[in-house]
């Protein structure tokens, strides 16, 4: 996890930040890029270093699909129950 952490703030977080700009004027919009862009790629060292491609989604991600669903109730729910409730929103 460390290694994730470390590797995925150095690619997205760092590169991020702007010392021209005051963090401040656009604090909400980089905190939501950069969340979004650090988890995905630490979701990426992750299954790198487990040897591969895990299979299907990660939660971060079926969280994200949930999100722009619309699915109410997702911040509670585990990886399998947010597959369900996307698989029902679709059909």
């Amino acid at each position: 996890m460390l290694t994730a952490h470390a590797r995925a703030e150095e690619d997205r977080v760092y590169p991020g930040l702007d010392a021209h700009h005051g963090v401040e004027e656009h604090k909400e919009a980089e905190l939501r890029e950069l969340g979004k862009a650090f988890l995905q790629r630490r979701e990426e060292e992750l299954r790198a270093l487990k040897g591969g491609g895990a299979a299907g989604p990660t939660k971060a991600e079926l969280y994200e699909q949930a999100k722009e669903a619309d699915i109410l109730g997702r911040s509670q729910m585990d990886k399998d129950e947010l597959q369900e409730a996307l698989s029902r929103a679709k059909s």
